[in-house]
């Protein structure tokens, strides 16, 4: 097999016209070129691709023997582009490979972010297996490394180069985010909220898993099963600074802040909040009952996201549930987030 591959990744054939020549008359076969586009609210960086760099599979082949298929799990990608729409290249010459047969097609998966190994021969994973482990547990400084993305399905040959991850082969959102909005209601203060001292803890939550981008992974991600959930998971400590929270598009006052975290799809057994704001303390269980359906959230799904809105008051807490959905644009793209339910309960301050 060459030890050679040409993975460019574009928008239109004609941008790789002029990389690729040479080495199509050199060998007498084309590189696989891949388009790729990010639209809106589709990943921890918001709209935008962020310099990013993912890996190719080969999963897939239509041709009873194959030089590629069971050889290429971890083809390095990158981009420099911070816009929506990205040109990826291969990282170095030792991820640049060709197709072996005039006739053969080729079936390609893809995830981000690119899990360094040392050749693209070699799976991902500690152990080699295709499997990513990692912990949700401290956020604070690099949310985009575990807002997992996977896409599969997408094919090519050396008559159609151009693999393209779109519409049912798009990229897809494979983790689950949560939303946290705490807004002061009657009797509190958005000053009291910021206030050097003021504390907000979730408990019940598993932050332990793995995401499997081997061949018969299909990309899941999960919690470990044997996870110990943490009791209190400080959310000033281990997530991003918050932002400040509006009651509307027209609101001009800021009366709440927002928390947003990236969590292991999961199922949920007792979820707990505690919070010291303005001199009150709060603390007990959250309700899991879907506010819209009735029905009790068991888990936390791959894909989706859900939104709790925690109002703090003078004499109690009240803790909603909302959703929202993000649009991603067209091309190579990533589906939406899905709406999860909502959930929520009252708490009455224990001091």
């Amino acid at each position: 097999m060459r030890n050679s591959i040409k993975l460019f990744m574009a928008l239109a054939v004609v941008l790789c016209f002029a990389g690729c020549t040479h080495k199509t008359l050199e060998y007498g076969f084309h590189s696989l070129q891949i388009n790729a586009e990010v639209g809106a609210l589709t990943k921890a960086s918001g709209t935008t691709w962020n310099a990013d760099q993912i890996g190719v599979i080969v999963i897939g082949t239509d041709a009873t023997s194959s030089e590629l298929y069971g050889t290429v799990y971890n083809a390095h990608y990158s981009t420099s582009a911070t816009t929506d729409y990205a040109v990826f290249s291969p990282y170095d010459e030792a991820n640049t490979i060709y197709f072996t047969s005039a006739s053969e097609e080729l079936t390609f998966a893809a995830y981000a972010p690119y899990y360094e190994t040392s050749s693209y021969t070699v799976q991902p994973g500690t152990s080699s297996d295709g499997k990513i482990t990692n912990s949700t547990q401290d956020q604070k400084s690099d949310q985009e490394s575990i807002d997992y993305l996977y896409a599969t399905g997408a094919t090519a040959s050396e008559s159609e180069p151009m693999a393209s991850f779109t519409g049912d082969n798009a990229f897809k959102h494979v983790m689950s985010k949560l939303v946290i909005n705490i807004i002061a209601g009657n009797g509190q203060k958005y000053a009291n909220l910021t206030a050097d001292g003021s504390t907000y803890s979730l408990g019940g939550l598993v932050h332990s898993g793995s995401f499997d981008v081997s061949t018969s992974g299909a990309g899941k991600a999960a919690a470990d099963d044997s996870g110990t959930a943490l009791t209190s998971w400080d959310l000033a400590t281990y997530l991003p600074t918050y932002a400040s929270y509006y009651a509307s598009d027209s609101a001009t006052e800021a009366t709440g802040i927002t928390y947003t975290a990236y969590l292991y799809p999961q199922t949920l057994g007792t979820l707990t909040f505690s919070a010291s704001v303005g001199g009150e303390t709060y603390e007990g269980d959250i309700s899991l009952t879907d506010s819209t359906s009735g029905s009790t959230i068991e888990k936390f799904d791959s894909g989706c996201y859900y939104t709790c809105n925690i109002i703090l008051s003078e004499n109690s807490a009240s803790f909603g549930g909302g959703d929202g959905t993000g649009s991603d644009g067209n091309g190579s793209t990533i589906d939406d987030w899905t709406d999860g339910g909502s959930f929520g309960g009252t708490f009455t301050p224990s001091n």
